[in-house]
């Protein structure tokens, strides 16, 4: 093999590598969960979930007056349980101090309730679902989720 062949593969054999490290890894599509949804504020976590319990008090659901549907959320051991409105849910979940937040699929007992309370719960159930992140400051939990859902909390 001639010598400037030799080089240019040794080249080649160098460059691959590293041209596919400088490629894209995103197919270009946006996923519903993905935690690159750019929002105002940004997860930061601040203390560890476990063991904490919450009212929601705000968020991008059907209604204005959230507070007054006692919709709660409490985190114990990997497991989270709460009201969602109507029913109870639960689940697993997992978070890192650092503020990343998932939960596993939830399930929930199946009471039935008025239509515009039975939408709520299922705007509030999916909202969690799609949850990627959480912070919590001054007595306020905030769970970050897809499509800039964020939902806040005060300590219950």
């Amino acid at each position: 093999m001639k010598p400037f062949r030799v080089l240019a593969l040794a080249i080649a054999a160098l460059l691959v590598p590293v041209l596919a490290a400088c490629g894209s890894t995103s197919s270009g599509s946006s996923d519903a969960a993905s935690p690159d949804v750019t929002i105002g504020a940004q997860p930061t976590g601040g203390a560890d979930l476990a063991g904490t319990s919450w009212v929601l008090a705000d968020g991008p659901l059907s209604t204005q007056d959230l507070a007054s549907k006692g919709i709660t959320i409490e985190f114990a051991d990997g497991q989270v349980s709460g009201n969602s409105g109507v029913n109870t849910y639960f689940g697993g979940y997992t978070s890192t101090i650092d503020g990343t937040l998932a939960f596993d699929p939830l399930a929930s007992t199946m009471m039935a309730g008025d239509e515009a309370a039975m939408a709520l719960e299922q705007e509030y159930l999916a909202a969690l679902q799609s949850a990627f992140g959480y912070s919590i400051s001054d007595g306020t939990l905030t769970i970050f989720g897809a499509a800039d859902q964020v939902l806040t909390y005060t300590a219950k």
